[in-house]
C-alpha cells in the first residue's frame, strides 16, 4: 500500500490544528466566563448573601407598607441579572410579602423569564469576548495543546505558567480595544487601565487548561505506599477514578473541566497535623468547570475548605451552592 501523499497529510495536521483552536476557544471562553460570572454575582455571595439577602427583604416589606404593590427592583450588575437577586425576589412569599398566591406565581415566572433573558444575553456577551480576544493571539498560542508543549523546548519557554513578563506584554498589547470597551460599557471594568489585571488572571488560566496532560497523566499526585496501604479498595477506586464527560456540580457537560482539590494542598500539612482527615484523602480531586471553580474558592477559605467543605456532598448542601448551580446550568454557550 503506498504511503500516504503530503496533500494528504497537510490536510489532516490543518483538520487537527482546527479542531485544537476549536476547543481552545472554548476553553478561552471558561476562562472568561468565571472571573465575569463572578464579578455579576460578588455583591450576593458568600457570607454575605444571608445578611444581603434579609436586609433587602425588610427593606422591600417597608417600602410595600407605605406606597403598596411596586414593581419587583431587580438588582441587576453590568447589565446582567445576577443569579442570587433573582432567587431573591422569587422566593419571598412566606414572608407575607405578596397579597395573594396569584400575584406570588406570576412574579414568579416573569422573574424566572427575565433570568432567562438575561442569561441569553451573557453568553452572547461572553462568547463575543471570547471571539475577539482569541482572534487577538498569535497562531501557536489558538493552537497550543500539551503535545507541543510537550516536545518542544521554545513552546516551554515562552508559554510556561506564569506566562513570562515580556510574553504577557506582547499579548497584553494585541488585545483589541472592543474588548475593554464593552466590559467597560457594562460596568465589569471602571477603566482601560484595568484590562491588564483582568486580562493577565485570564491568560494565564488559559495558557495552563490548554498545556494539561491527558487525564490518564493528570491526575492527582500518586498515594504514598503508607497512604496507600491504609486507603481501603472503595476509596482507592474513587481517587483513581478517571475524568468524567461533565461537571460534578453544574452537571454541564459542553465545557472544559478543570481538577479541583477537595482538599487544598496549601493546608494538607495543617490537616494531617490536627488530625482532619487520613493521610490517603488528600489527594481527593474533583472534576469541575472554571466558573464552579471559581465559585467553590469563593464561598471559604481555603482552611473551611478542608476542614467543612471537603467533599461535593457537603458543598452541595450548601444554600447558596443550590442557588448558583440551578442558575449557572442555563448558561449555555451556542454552537459556533
Amino acid at each position: 500500500m503506498p504511503p500516504p501523499s503530503s496533500s494528504f497529510l497537510n490536510r489532516k495536521e490543518e483538520q487537527s490544528r482546527e479542531e485544537t483552536e476549536a476547543q481552545n476557544h472554548a476553553v478561552l471562553r471558561e476562562c472568561l466566563s468565571g472571573p465575569i460570572i463572578q464579578k455579576l454575582v460578588a455583591p450576593l455571595s458568600g457570607k454575605d448573601r444571608a445578611i444581603t439577602n434579609a436586609a433587602a427583604d425588610r427593606r422591600h416589606r417597608r417600602k410595600r407598607a407605605a406606597t403598596g404593590p411596586a414593581s419587583s427592583g431587580r438588582a441587576t450588575v453590568g447589565g446582567f441579572q445576577s443569579a442570587a437577586s433573582s432567587t431573591a425576589t422569587t422566593e419571598v412569599e412566606a414572608g407575607g410579602v405578596y397579597e395573594d398566591r396569584k400575584e406570588h406565581e406570576r412574579k414568579r415566572e416573569d422573574d424566572h423569564d427575565a433570568g432567562s433573558d438575561a442569561v441569553e444575553d451573557l453568553v452572547d456577551f461572553v462568547d463575543y469576548l471570547a471571539t475577539e480576544l482569541f482572534a487577538s493571539l498569535p497562531g501557536d498560542l489558538r493552537s497550543l495543546d500539551y503535545d507541543a508543549f510537550a516536545s518542544n523546548s521554545s513552546i516551554q519557554a515562552r508559554y510556561r505558567s506564569p506566562l513570562p513578563q515580556t510574553i504577557l506584554c506582547d499579548l497584553l498589547g494585541m488585545a483589541p480595544n472592543t474588548v475593554a470597551d464593552s466590559m467597560i460599557a457594562y460596568r465589569l471594568l471602571p477603566s482601560h487601565d484595568h484590562l491588564s489585571t483582568f486580562l493577565t488572571a485570564v491568560l494565564n488560566d488559559y495558557v495552563s487548561q490548554v498545556v494539561v496532560p491527558p487525564p490518564s497523566i493528570a491526575l492527582a499526585t500518586p498515594l504514598s505506599s503508607s497512604a496507600s496501604s491504609s486507603a481501603s479498595p472503595s476509596a482507592k477506586a474513587q481517587l483513581g477514578a478517571t475524568r468524567p464527560s461533565a461537571c460534578e456540580l453544574c452537571e454541564r457537560d459542553w465545557i472544559p473541566l478543570t481538577y479541583h482539590h477537595l482538599i487544598p494542598r496549601s493546608t494538607h500539612e495543617k490537616v494531617l497535623k490536627r488530625g482532619w482527615h487520613p493521610e490517603w484523602r488528600l489527594n481527593a480531586v474533583a472534576w469541575i468547570c472554571r466558573a464552579c471553580h471559581d465559585f467553590v474558592h469563593g464561598i471559604a477559605s481555603n482552611e473551611e475548605l478542608a476542614k467543612q467543605w471537603w467533599s461535593l456532598d457537603r458543598i452541595r448542601a450548601r444554600e447558596d451552592a443550590q442557588i448558583w448551580i440551578d442558575w449557572v446550568g442555563r448558561v449555555r454557550w451556542k454552537k459556533r
